[in-house]
């Protein structure tokens, strides 16, 4: 298990971490009751700052890249991502359907894989379509 997520482990020891889920060295899954999201949302901020995708926005296709090798992300969860050396780590929160508990997935990304050029210039041009479609189908 990569440190940093030891690190926050620990510091969400003091809440309630109902269970410790599929583990690895570049992710794992912690579940914790829905009312400690408040908390959570602290604890996350503190080491990712503003999340990169609020709860109830549509995810971008930078988004989607981002976590699809982490069982992707719907519009319901929110994403955080922070550099940490030649890595990013990112914490996906993912409310229960029931609404009772929540699972917060951690993972890793390389950063070479992130800086491919082909990469950012396919996301900028889909987000650009995507808006251009949006602008013309709205105005028929």
């Amino acid at each position: 298990m990569h440190p940093f997520f030891q690190e926050i482990i620990e510091k969400c020891s003091r809440l309630n971490i109902i269970d410790k889920r599929n583990i690895s060295e570049d992710s794992c899954d912690l579940v914790f009751s829905i009312e400690d999201r408040d908390e959570l949302r602290k604890i996350f901020g503190s080491y990712f700052g503003e999340p990169l995708k609020h709860t109830d926005d549509h995810p971008s296709w930078h988004h989607k890249w981002l976590a699809r090798k982490f069982g992707g992300i719907r519009t319901s969860q929110k994403l955080y991502a922070v550099k940490v050396g030649d890595l990013t780590v990112i914490a996906l929160f993912m409310p229960w359907l029931r609404g009772i508990n929540m699972t917060v997935r951690l993972g890793i990304v390389k950063d070479d894989v992130i800086k491919s050029r082909t990469h950012y210039i396919l996301c900028i041009m889909k987000e650009f379509l995507i808006s251009l479609y949006r602008s013309i189908a709205g105005r028929n």
